[in-house]
């Protein structure tokens, strides 16, 4: 399981508005981020406390039940930027061959 260590409240005036921009366009569609959130062992309660808001506000997000405020949105893309680089990782570190290694009976 993924620990979520995102500071909770990051600054987007640190964020230039072009790249705020970009990371919100990358996020998603709700239910992938469901997706990318439950494969990577986060709770709804981790991810919303780094993006920061509470968890009642991230699953009617993903519900489609409500839009996330641009700030928000751009927090939550990056923290699902970061889960699916994390699966990533970790799929391609179980994919690694073991040939090479000798197993002596």
């Amino acid at each position: 399981m993924l620990a979520m260590t995102a500071p909770r409240h990051r600054v987007l005036q640190d964020i230039p508005l072009r790249d705020q921009l970009r990371i919100a366009r990358n996020l998603p569609p709700p239910e992938e981020c469901r997706r990318i959130r439950e494969a990577a062992g986060v709770s709804v309660e981790q991810l919303a406390s780094s993006v920061p808001v509470q968890a009642a506000t991230l699953r009617r997000w993903e519900r489609r039940e409500r839009q996330p405020q641009f700030r928000h949105r751009v927090a939550w893309s990056q923290r699902i930027a970061e889960l699916r680089e994390f699966l990533t990782a970790s799929n391609n570190l179980a994919r690694q061959p073991t040939t090479g290694l000798l197993v002596r009976k």
